[in-house]
C-alpha cells in the first residue's frame, strides 16, 4: 500500500506532533523516528526513509531499523551497500518476525545484484523459513518464484520491480497502533495500521457520498 498524498500528510503530521512531545524519552524518540522512516519507505521515498532510519539508530540500536535501512538503501540502487549492511546484522538479535523481514530484504538484494551465490542463499533461507501466517506465506512463495527465475534467466528490470513491490507491502510485524516499548506515557504509535485505517475510512466516506 502506498498512501495517497492526503493520507501521507495526515500521518506525517501526527508523527511530528508526537516527536515534539516535551516528555519524550530517548527510546520513544527513536521508535517514533523509526515509524517516520516507515512512513517514508511505504510512500516510496527511500532517501528520506534512509535519513530517518539513521537518525533513529543514532539514538537507539534496532535490528529491525537496520533491516529497513538496508532496504531503503537498496531502493536507491546501492545493492552492494545494502547487502553489506544486512550481512553485518547478527542473527541472534532477530526475533521470528524480524528474521522474516531480513530474509525478504536479502532476497531483494540478491535479485538486484544478480549474484548466483546471493540468490542461492536467499532461496535457501526462503525455503527453510516457513510460517503458519498466510500473509507471510504468500509473500514467501512469490519471492521463491522470483528468485528462482533470477537464478535461471538472470535479473531483469521487470523482475527487480516485482520483487520491490513484494518488499514494500505494509509491514506485518506491527500490532495495531500501540507498541509495547515505552516512550510517551508507555505507549508508541503504529504508522502502517494508521495508514491502512485512514485509507479505509477515506474509501468508506467516498462510497457514502451521493
Amino acid at each position: 500500500m502506498r498512501p495517497d498524498p492526503a493520507i501521507f500528510q495526515r500521518a506525517h503530521a501526527l508523527l511530528e506532533v508526537r516527536l515534539a512531545h516535551p516528555h519524550l524519552t530517548p527510546l520513544g524518540r527513536a521508535r517514533i523516528t523509526e515509524e517516520l522512516a516507515d512512513l517514508y519507505r511505504t510512500a516510496g521515498r527511500p532517501a528520506e526513509a534512509e535519513r530517518a532510519y539513521r537518525a533513529s539508530l543514532d539514538i537507539h540500536p534496532s535490528a529491525r531499523g537496520e533491516i529497513f535501512l538496508a532496504q531503503s538503501i537498496l531502493f536507491q540502487g546501492r545493492a552492494r551497500e545494502a547487502d553489506d549492511g544486512l550481512r553485518a546484522i547478527r542473527m541472534e538479535r532477530l526475533g521470528p518476525n524480524e528474521y522474516e523481514d531480513y530474509v525478504f530484504a536479502l532476497a531483494g538484494v540478491a535479485a538486484q545484484l544478480g549474484d548466483d551465490d546471493a540468490l542461492a542463499d536467499a532461496e535457501r533461507r526462503l525455503r527453510a523459513h516457513k510460517s503458519t501466517d498466510p500473509y507471510f506465506e504468500r509473500r514467501r512463495l512469490k519471492l521463491i518464484v522470483e528468485v528462482a527465475d533470477a537464478m535461471a534467466a538472470g535479473a531483469s528490470a521487470p523482475l527487480i520491480e516485482r520483487v520491490r513491490r513484494l518488499l514494500t507491502t505494509p509491514v506485518r510485524t506491527f500490532n495495531r497502533y500501540i507498541m509495547a516499548e515505552p516512550n510517551i506515557n508507555g505507549m508508541g504509535f503504529r504508522v502502517n495500521n494508521m495508514l491502512e485505517d485512514l485509507s479505509k475510512a477515506r474509501t468508506t466516506r467516498a462510497r457514502r457520498k451521493p
